[in-house]
């Protein structure tokens, strides 16, 4: 006798599986280490929406309690580097709500921009705060405050670039945000000061090269992240620590080189 699974039955099954699934997720937060399935959820909790994927592409192993993954970007100001904490007394992880975004490209992007459509979904505004405090309480007040938008803003040197989701109710959203507001000065390095002949505040001419190598360390005391592009650039991060809310990196350093 062939039994028939009525609509009812499948929406409990669903709801079973999705139930299980939610279970295993969030206990298994609380480990020695994340798992690759484990870092995908909470990257795709990131997404301003479920047409774009995160595509993981090495998972750095736990230094000091923290981990640190490499991802395929999306689209346009999107970190490439994400990282994660544990609380030591808990061994509960939290996905740091600032990520990193080494390397800079003058050249154009395939990578979707948030400026293109229509109706316009970013923008790069500026305010009577200066954006190149990226610790400053403005700035974070801002920055976090995003968030209840569906909404991210990342903060340059001279101006933030703010988007925001098409569709607020299509699904969950975990803000965060990059520290750009040194990137005017990197790209003058690295491009023999040609991004002063470019607008001060326009996004669109830092777009980001794909990350070809890193490396992640707790070495005297600090952490240190070595990330090489495909454009020849080499950045270095090194930071103490995460603060207590798992929000910034503290005392952290970015150093930029051509290794051409």
């Amino acid at each position: 006798m062939v039994h028939h699974v009525s609509r009812l039955e499948l929406y409990d099954m669903k709801t079973l599986v999705s139930f299980l699934l939610f279970c295993t997720i969030s206990v298994s937060m609380y480990s020695q280490e994340l798992t690759t399935v484990q870092i995908q959820h909470l990257a795709d909790t990131m997404l301003m929406s479920s047409s774009y994927k995160v595509k993981i592409k090495k998972v750095l192993p736990v230094a000091n309690n923290m981990q640190a993954v490499l991802v395929e970007l999306p689209y346009r100001e999107f970190p490439s580097i994400l990282l994660f904490s544990k609380d030591a007394s808990t061994n509960k992880w939290t996905r740091v709500f600032e990520g990193l975004s080494p390397g800079i490209q003058d050249t154009p992007s395939d990578l979707y921009d948030w400026h293109k459509v229509s109706p316009s979904l970013g923008k790069d505004f500026a305010t009577s705060d200066t954006a190149n405090n990226f610790y400053g309480a403005r700035v974070k007040q801002l920055v976090e405050a995003a968030g209840f938008q569906k909404a991210t803003i990342i903060p340059y040197q001279n101006f933030f670039h703010f988007h925001a989701t098409g569709d607020p109710k299509s699904q969950s959203f975990a803000t965060y945000t990059i520290d750009k507001t040194k990137y005017r000065n990197y790209a003058n390095q690295l491009f023999n000061n040609k991004y002063n002949t470019y607008p001060k505040k326009d996004c669109r001419i830092y777009n980001s090269p794909t990350v070809s190598e890193v490396s992640f360390e707790f070495k005297d005391n600090k952490y240190v992240i070595v990330a090489k592009t495909e454009n020849k650039q080499q950045w270095t991060y090194t930071f103490d620590r995460v603060d207590s809310e798992s929000k910034y990196l503290e005392n952290k350093t970015i150093e930029v080189q051509n290794t051409k």
